[in-house]
């Protein structure tokens, strides 16, 4: 399929899911306006995914299910790492057959303990969207969705009423 754009999505959420099922139920719901609406049919679609978590896991495992389902759909899956040092190698290894490609952004210079929120910043810089499932206001997850706003993302939000502004 020939594509004229392309549309990049990212996720942000916490590490620990709580009502599982009704949280991938709203994450499939949203996700799959991009593989329906017609402004969409002639889009690449890329994945931003982090790996790391249950959310992460969640939204890994909802695509794979939509890229069956909807299989003249134009996607790419990515894993961005955050690492890229040897003892991080054998994960990234067991993970990237669930991925189409393994993207490591430019965080060489950045210390281990800050690489993943570079990386979580990096993602939402490069988004056109981002899908979060942010329930609380501390931690990386809401640290993220507060960049997203800042940087003016379109940002959908899944089973969370807690307000960022």
């Amino acid at each position: 399929m020939l594509c004229n754009k392309t549309v990049k999505i990212t996720f942000c959420g916490h590490r620990d899911v709580i009502e599982y099922n009704a949280v991938y139920k709203e994450l499939l719901s949203t996700l799959e306006q991009f593989f329906i609406l017609p402004e969409y049919s002639d889009t690449l679609l890329e994945f931003y995914c982090g790996g790391y978590g249950t959310f992460d896991s969640m939204c890994s495992k909802a695509i794979s299910e939509l890229k069956e389902k909807y299989p003249k759909s134009n996607i790419k899956k990515l894993l961005i790492t955050p690492y890229i040092t040897k003892s991080h190698q054998e994960k990234i290894d067991s993970m990237r057959k669930n991925y189409d490609e393994v993207v490591f952004p430019p965080l060489e210079t950045v210390p281990l303990r800050f690489a993943i929120p570079e990386r979580n910043k990096w993602m939402v810089r490069e988004c056109d969207y981002v899908i979060a499932y942010v329930t609380h206001g501390w931690g990386g997850a809401a640290q993220t969705l507060h960049y997203a706003y800042v940087k003016g993302k379109k940002i959908f939000r899944i089973a969370s009423n807690y307000d960022v502004t």
